[in-house]
């Protein structure tokens, strides 16, 4: 595929999207996709293609299986082979090459079918690289610091599709604003993901602490918000660690955390 001047090509989208791009590049086409929606759009239609083509796969796969299982029984049944019916053994290989196929299909290109486990801290910058319904402080600041804002159902179920979460369990993730709406984030998918509750120290309790500390700020003047929404969307550990002078998160209990 010939790559266009200016955008990613999009063999170069497919390995950004397993993280496989040489360590040098990955970062510059992380860059690119959190300032470039058209490449943002062709990475995801890409990705849902890959997913689309990886369950028609491995649907036809079972489907091999289950006749070379049915014609094995009878053959043994019977102790001979129909006539008109290829005999089972011949099936077998057959299936098991499409079945290993589908293996190294899925290890190249990522799992091709749903999968129920994201323990990653940071979302999948492609998916998720942030967007925002306001830059104006005062309106983040006239707002309750403690109203939530509800995500629809079919935003949530969206979210969960696009990470290939979609037999996950309820209580293992926060679907979370990258930029919280106490900060002007919007309720978009681009600005949410399944962020995890364990499976990692960096996870939705600590993340909240970050949210509070730089809502206070830009609501006391000391910070602009589209300095605060950057934060969140860039890297939000990396802000963490800077604003709270640590390398490992604090207490989960808010009022332990000294600012």
């Amino acid at each position: 595929m010939k790559q266009e001047a200016n955008h990613i090509s999009d063999e170069e989208l497919l390995l950004a999207s397993e993280a496989e791009l040489e360590l040098a590049r990955q970062p510059i086409v992380e860059a690119h996709l959190a300032s470039c929606s058209a490449c943002r759009d062709r990475a995801a239609a890409l990705d849902r293609k890959l997913h689309d083509f990886g369950e028609v796969y491995l649907q036809e796969c079972s489907r091999i299986a289950a006749i070379a299982e049915k014609n094995t029984r009878e053959n043994q049944e019977e102790r001979q082979p129909r006539s008109a019916t290829i005999p089972g053994w011949v099936w077998i290989p057959v299936a098991a090459a499409l079945v290993f196929g589908v293996l190294q299909f899925r290890g190249a290109m990522g799992t091709a079918n749903t999968i129920d486990k994201y323990s990653e801290p940071l979302p999948n910058s492609r998916l998720t690289p942030g967007a925002v319904r306001t830059t104006d402080a005062r309106n983040v600041c006239t707002m309750a610091p403690e109203t939530k804002v509800g995500i629809p159902t079919g935003i949530r179920t969206e979210v969960l599709s696009e990470y290939r979460l979609k037999t996950a369990l309820a209580q293992d993730y926060e679907i979370d604003y990258l930029i919280t709406p106490e900060l002007g984030g919007a309720t978009d998918v681009r600005n949410l993901w399944p962020e995890p509750y364990s499976d990692t120290p960096w996870n939705a309790h600590i993340k909240d602490q970050l949210e509070e500390y730089l809502r206070a700020k830009v609501c006391q003047g000391t910070m602009d918000l589209p300095t605060a929404q950057k934060e969140m969307a860039s890297n939000w550990i990396v802000a963490y660690k800077k604003y709270f002078h640590t390398d490992a998160p604090l207490s989960e209990n808010p009022a332990l955390v000294r600012n």
